[in-house]
C-alpha cells in the first residue's frame, strides 16, 4: 500500500517517528464499518427477497458464508492483487452494468403488469 510506505518514511526532527498507527487505526475502523454496513445490507436484502419475518434467521448463515468465502477465495494477498489487476475489470463491468439493467428490467415488467409507471 503506497500510503503506508509513505507514512513509514516520516521523520520529524528525530522525534516523531513510526506514526503508522495514526493512519492505520482510522483506515481499519473505516473498513470494519464498511464491512458491517455491507453485511447488514446483504442480510436485509435476503430477508426481504425471501419474505422472511425474522432477520435473525439469516444473520448466522450469511456470516458463515462470508467467513468461509474469505478463507477459500484467495490464498494470500498476492492472489487477490493478481485477480484485481488481471480479471476484476471484466467482472466489474458486468456487475456495474448488469445489476442495474436487471433491476430496471424487473421494474419495467412489474410496472407493466400493474398498469402504472414508477
Amino acid at each position: 500500500y503506497p500510503i503506508l510506505k509513505a507514512v513509514r518514511i516520516i521523520n520529524i526532527a528525530d522525534y516523531i517517528q513510526n506514526i503508522e498507527e495514526v493512519f492505520l487505526i482510522p483506515w481499519l475502523l473505516a473498513n470494519v464499518v464498511k464491512i458491517c454496513i455491507f453485511y447488514y445490507i446483504a442480510v436485509l436484502i435476503i430477508t426481504r427477497f425471501f419474505k422472511l419475518e425474522n432477520v435473525k434467521t439469516v444473520v448466522f448463515p450469511v456470516g458463515l458464508f462470508i467467513f468461509v468465502s474469505s478463507l477459500v477465495i484467495f490464498n494470500n494477498n498476492v492472489d487477490s492483487v493478481e485477480f484485481l489487476r488481471k480479471a476484476w475489470g471484466t467482472y466489474s463491468i458486468s456487475i456495474q452494468l448488469g445489476i442495474p439493467f436487471i433491476l430496471f428490467s424487473v421494474d419495467k415488467i412489474r410496472s407493466g403488469q400493474n398498469g402504472k409507471s414508477s
